[in-house]
């Protein structure tokens, strides 16, 4: 299934360009913190990514 971004430009970038730069940022900002053990499974926010995307970032991070 091929399905077009209808949100673009409103709860995350427009572009893919701007997409990949945000994303690598977020996954790339911080540590997670180390006395965390690696998860099983995450349940990850999904709100713009203006908002929830660092703490979406720090938890894909420590997965893999």
């Amino acid at each position: 299934m091929n399905r077009r971004p209808v949100v673009a430009g409103k709860f995350y970038p427009g572009t893919p360009n701007q997409l990949t730069s945000m994303c690598e940022a977020f996954l790339g900002s911080e540590k997670p913190k180390s006395y965390l053990e690696k998860p099983l499974g995450l349940i990850l926010p999904h709100a713009g990514y203006v908002y929830s995307g660092k703490t979406a970032g720090l938890g894909i991070r420590k997965a893999v």
